[in-house]
């Protein structure tokens, strides 16, 4: 992807790579335009209620910092201009690696900023209607800025402890000692969305509709060319190398018949 290169060319250029940063800011300047219009025809239309965003081809974590910086500021700036106009909610999948905890991690000055506008986003959106749903297998490397913003938890089995420790400041330490051990489907809930007083076991029913959407992105490998079956041929044939008589072909039996000194029984 072209941003991921000019990311990477910042990275690499010289010392400051000055001309590198204009070249990326100017690049972020153009694709701007083209999301404020792809952003404004969605949320206007009664058609489209739906969008997703895949950021699968880019490589850096950076890259997809800002990318989603992107978005969320040009959806905000809507909902601003459009106050209450539409209810959004923004579901941040495998959130760890977009919204990440900067703090001690590593990230440049640019990439900490870059999430601190997102912890701002998630901060003042629902006074514009914009909600925010957090999707992460790894609770501990999300943002806290923008985890402390969230009223409601849906805790899942795992067992990192990093992340079981973290959910101690949501959930008591006796109830975060349940989940690693929640079965399939179980999950822990707490906060405004569920009003208990404290936090409760639930379960979700299956859904076989999602199973097979699930199953439909699968990839399997191709059968190779010398695998597929010839007409005729049977499996263990095909397994010992054999192939099928050609039925054109006289059988043995045949032959024997039709040598000299055979007789054939007349037909009745």
């Amino acid at each position: 992807m072209e941003f991921d290169a000019k990311l990477f060319a910042v990275d690499t250029g010289a010392y400051g790579a000055g001309a590198e940063k204009k070249d990326l800011d100017k690049f972020l300047k153009t694709i701007r335009a083209d999301v404020h219009a792809k952003v404004d025809a969605l949320l206007r239309s009664d058609e489209q209620q739906l969008a997703i965003l895949e950021l699968t081809e880019l490589s850096s974590s950076r890259a997809s910092v800002r990318v989603t910086e992107l978005f969320l500021s040009t959806i905000m700036e809507w909902a601003r201009a459009n106050r209450r106009a539409r209810q959004v909610l923004l579901v941040l999948e495998e959130a760890h690696t977009i919204i990440p905890e900067t703090y001690g991690a590593g990230f440049d000055a640019n990439t900490q900023y870059v999430v601190y506008r997102i912890g701002q986003i998630a901060l003042q959106g629902r006074k514009y209607g914009v909600g925010l749903l957090v999707v992460s297998q790894r609770t501990a490397l999300v943002s806290k800025t923008i985890l402390s913003q969230c009223n409601t938890f849906f805790a899942y089995s795992l067992i990192d402890q990093t992340s079981l420790t973290f959910l101690e400041s949501v959930f008591s330490h006796d109830h975060v000692k349940v989940i690693p051990n929640l079965r399939f489907l179980e999950f822990l809930a707490f906060g405004k969305a569920v009003q208990v007083e404290r936090p409760i076991l639930l379960r979700r029913k299956f859904d076989p509709d999602k199973k097979a959407a699930s199953e439909a992105l699968n990839r399997p490998l191709p059968a190779p060319a010398d695998a597929v079956a010839e007409p005729g041929a049977t499996a263990l044939q095909k397994a010992e190398g054999l192939q099928a008589e050609d039925p054109a072909k006289p059988t043995r039996e045949e032959l024997d018949q039709s040598e000299p000194g055979t007789t054939q029984s007349p037909e009745m």
